[in-house]
């Protein structure tokens, strides 16, 4: 037969063990969570910046006028560069981008949009910190300007 005070002992053990395991479980739960967070950014900042690329770099098989335009284009979503506003698109700068024509007024003449160097911002405890994506390339062919 039990005593009172064994009672007592038993039942205090019991609610220490139920606050131990409740914090680890929140502990893992919580990582998970911000896990999710961080992977969720990562490809919401990935897929933006491929579709901004390819919105561009047609853009610029179309309206060729010199790199800048096309730089200013895929950054703020106009030719022309916005007064006040130092970065454009995700915190994308003018150096994070590089524009490209090659084989000019030939069949295979293409525009090539290529982003690199772009920042991603983890808050996962142990992977805190500003990483860069790798380097995203969009290329379009160009429209013949003389009707062949």
């Amino acid at each position: 037969m039990k005593t009172k005070l064994m009672r007592r002992t038993s039942n205090r053990r019991r609610k220490g063990q139920a606050l131990v395991e409740s914090a680890l479980t929140l502990t893992v739960i919580m990582m998970m969570l911000v896990g999710a967070f961080d992977l969720g950014q990562v490809f919401f900042v990935h897929q933006s910046l491929v579709e901004r690329a390819r919105f561009t770099a047609r853009y610029a098989s179309t309206n060729y006028s010199d790199t800048t335009a096309v730089t200013n284009y895929f950054l703020y979503g106009t030719a022309q560069q916005q007064p006040g506003i130092t970065t454009g698109f995700l915190n994308v700068n003018s150096s994070m981008v590089a524009v490209t024509r090659y084989d000019a007024n030939t069949n295979n003449d293409r525009m090539e949009v290529k982003v690199h160097d772009y920042p991603y911002t983890f808050i996962m405890p142990y992977l805190a910190g500003v990483y860069t994506g790798k380097p995203i390339v969009a290329t379009a062919p160009t429209e013949s300007r003389d009707g062949w």
